[in-house]
Parts: structure tokens; C-alpha cells; sequence
């Protein structure tokens, strides 16, 4: 059984590599939308190449990290965790031995979970903060998923798979006792909890500054440019990285503004003549005197 799962994998990695190699050709010249998730093209003509921003992969960084936020309750040997203030240090001792403890298993969860394309995802596991009264920790899942895949994506599968993964792993290598399985298996949000990373929130997207950033249930993001621009990014695939005002749209609105203007200026006049008549009265003419002996 043991052979087959472990063979069944292999299968899974294989075919994942050969997608991923057939979908990451070589590059062949360095234009403004060869590199996605605004990577930069370098290099020379004959042998160009994209630089990636932190999170994002693949030849054309057209791949972009899956970053979980997960919330364990930690225990001492088994027994509950005592808050103390070497917590509030991310670099003290106690702080980076509990989280790299976490992060071991986590990241055996993912490998040995039930999910099979999941299983080759795991990329890194930090440390984010502790939390009080019961000690929970808090970390960063970053896992790398192949791009056909992140649509099936979903909190409860990723759940799935660290709940799967750690009831088949040896219970020696919890050896601190660190994490409970059946904390996990409760579904007790105060125990643990798994969300997703919001890039949008963050500011670690590449929308332009006249779209919105839109976060997606696999945490990933989405840009829609804002009302009254048009899109002009260079790869429709990756929409709202390029918005620019509509000169027709802006013509329109100043045309519109300078009516509504004009025809405001004449009214007012228009009332304001009228007025000033209204209150004068009628108009009347003084006839002058005129002398006797004057010959017209």
C-alpha cells in the first residue's frame, strides 16, 4: 500500500512537471508582457529571462504563491502552553524553536495529505505573531500550485489536507507534543483555524493605481480597472494592470460641464434681467419745457 501511494505521487509529480515544462517555453525576446505579476525581463536578446517579485514563479512569473494563514493552539508535552514574554520576541529562542516545530509538521501534513497534486505544492512556512491567554500561534502556509489547479482550491480542501496528512504521520515526530491532532479534527475555530493571506489588504499586488484589488477564495487576486477607464494592459489573461482615462469619456464630460455651465450663466442672467425690470416699475418720459419764441 505504502509502495502504491508513494508511487502515485511520483505519477503526480510527473505529469505536474512535464504541464509546467510544456507550459514554461523558453523566452524568446523581452516585451512589456512577457514577465507577469510585474517581473522584470533582463538579459540579452539571445537570452532573456524574467526576474520575479517576491511570491511569484515560473519562467514568466506567471505563477503566484497560495499564502494560508494558520492559527494552532500550541501545547508543552502535551500540556497547554503558558504565555510568556519571550513570545512578544519573533527572535528569541522559545519563539523560533515552537514555530519551526510547527512548521515540520505542517509541512509533513501537506506532503502526506490525501490530496496528491497538493502533496508537491509546499513551498515555506514562517512565522507571523503569537496570541495570548491560550497561546496560539500564527503562521504563513506558502504553497505553489500549478495554475489549472488554483480554480479547485478552497479553504476546506487545504484543511483536508493537514487533517489527512497528520493522522497518517508517525506520532515520534510530534515528539514535543507541539500541536493536538484532535484539536484539528474538532473543527473548534479557537483551536485552529485556517483563512487566507490577502494580498489586496497588504499591497503586495501589481494593479494599477486605477483599478481595484479584488482577493479570490485560493488567495489569489484579481484587478478591475474603475469606472471610466479603459483597460489597456498588455495581456488580457492579466486584465486591470494597465488603466488609463478614456480621452473619448473625459472629452465628453468637459463638453457636458461647459453646456450645463453655459446654460446656467444664461438662465441666472436671463432671471436676474427680468428681475431688475420687475422691480424698476414702468418706464416714463419727462417732456422739458421748452421756451416760447423757439422755432423748431
Amino acid at each position: 500500500m505504502v509502495f502504491k501511494a508513494n508511487y502515485a505521487r511520483f505519477e503526480a509529480w510527473s505529469d505536474r512537471l512535464l504541464k509546467d515544462t510544456e507550459a514554461e517555453t523558453d523566452l524568446t525576446n523581452c516585451q512589456e508582457s512577457t514577465c507577469k505579476y510585474s517581473g522584470t525581463c533582463v538579459g540579452t536578446s539571445k537570452t532573456p529571462k524574467c526576474l520575479c517579485k517576491d511570491h511569484t514563479r515560473g519562467k514568466r512569473c506567471q505563477r503566484h504563491d497560495l499564502i494560508f494563514i494558520v492559527e494552532l493552539k500550541i501545547y508543552d508535552n502535551g500540556k497547554e502552553a503558558v504565555w510568556q514574554k519571550d513570545f512578544e520576541d519573533k527572535s528569541s529562542y522559545l519563539s523560533t524553536i515552537k514555530a519551526l516545530d510547527v512548521c515540520k509538521l505542517l509541512k509533513l501534513s501537506i506532503i502526506r495529505g490525501s490530496n496528491i497534486q497538493l502533496s508537491n505544492s509546499f513551498i515555506d512556512c514562517y512565522l507571523i505573531t503569537y496570541h495570548k491567554l491560550s497561546v496560539i500561534i500564527e503562521v504563513a502556509l506558502i504553497l505553489d500550485i500549478e495554475l489549472s489547479l488554483i480554480p479547485l482550491i478552497n479553504l476546506t480542501l487545504i484543511q483536508n489536507q493537514i487533517m489527512t496528512g497528520l493522522k497518517t504521520m508517525d506520532p515520534s515526530l510530534n515528539e514535543f507534543k507541539t500541536i493536538s491532532l484532535d484539536d484539528i479534527i474538532s473543527g473548534n475555530s479557537s483551536t485552529f483555524k485556517v483563512h487566507v493571506h490577502d494580498p489586496c489588504k497588504n499591497g503586495n499586488h501589481d494593479c494599477s493605481i486605477n483599478a481595484k484589488c479584488i482577493v479570490q477564495p485560493q488567495g489569489t487576486y484579481v484587478c478591475e480597472c474603475n469606472p471610466f477607464t479603459i483597460d489597456a494592459s498588455f495581456d488580457v489573461n492579466y486584465p486591470g494592470r494597465r488603466c488609463m482615462y478614456d480621452g473619448l469619456i473625459i472629452l465628453a464630460f468637459a463638453i457636458i460641464g461647459g453646456l450645463i455651465c453655459t446654460l446656467t450663466v444664461l438662465i441666472c442672467g436671463c432671471r436676474r434681467t427680468i428681475w431688475r425690470r420687475y422691480r424698476r416699475g414702468p418706464e416714463s418720459i419727462d417732456l422739458i419745457n421748452m421756451p416760447r419764441n423757439y422755432d423748431i
